[in-house]
């Protein structure tokens, strides 16, 4: 019995000594956990502190910003690019802050809604005063000199567009209509509006009598000018 009794007490003795090293372990662990969790804190502490600091000195910079532009004034924008004739509505433009000191030397227009398009204007490009036509109508969109002239639209073989530019040359039985050279009655006319009958071209005066009669003749064509 002493020798099963030694035993006993040796079997006791290295579970304690097994029992201690597992309790020790457990407490090293929540020791290192307890330091992850203050570190994790401390970091997300520090980030929030840079991150507060980031948005603060990026407002300083945008008040800064701001401050040196100076004052500003709303404009109205397009939103995609616009014909001339085009009758303008809510939907074509949106109205932004712009500088006064970059803001164009026409003014602002007070009313968009019904405002007809003189010129093209291209989206992101702001819409003055002297981009709209003063009165309704093709006769809106032509220039000062100009007259509307009408070409027959079975007559022209060219897939146009309003705002195009043409020359409109007189064909070689005519020739006699042309006034500048390679046989061009008007150069550089701008095509105003297209419709199923017409095709109406802004003529400059001096040249809308002999263009009319050319046209008014069968004797001439129109072709694609390049832009200036």
């Amino acid at each position: 019995m002493s020798r099963f009794s030694s035993l006993l007490t040796l079997h006791h003795r290295r579970t304690a000594l097994r029992g201690g090293a597992v309790r020790l372990a457990l407490a090293r662990l929540h020791v290192l956990a307890q330091r992850f969790r203050l570190v994790t804190v401390g970091v997300a502490v520090g980030l929030g502190t840079i991150a507060m600091l980031s948005v603060s000195a990026a407002n300083e910079r945008a008040d800064a910003l701001a401050a040196s532009l100076g004052t500003t004034s709303p404009w109205p924008v397009a939103v995609a690019d616009l014909d001339p004739g085009h009758v303008l509505s809510s939907s074509d433009v949106e109205w932004r802050e712009i500088p006064e000191r970059f803001s164009p030397l026409d003014e602002a227009p007070l009313s968009l809604a019904g405002a007809q398009l003189l010129v093209p204007v291209g989206a992101g490009e702001l819409i003055t005063s002297a981009r709209l036509a003063l009165r309704e109508g093709t006769a809106a969109l032509l220039p000062p000199g100009h007259r509307g002239v009408a070409m027959p639209a079975e007559a022209v073989r060219l897939e146009l567009r309003v705002g195009d530019r043409v020359d409109l040359i007189a064909s070689p039985a005519y020739a006699e209509f042309a006034v500048l050279a390679d046989g061009i009655v008007a150069s550089g006319v701008v095509v105003i509006s297209i419709s199923e009958q017409a095709v109406v071209l802004a003529v400059p005066a001096s040249d809308a009598v002999t263009a009319a009669e050319s046209i008014e003749r069968g004797g001439a064509a129109l072709v694609l000018s390049a832009p200036d």
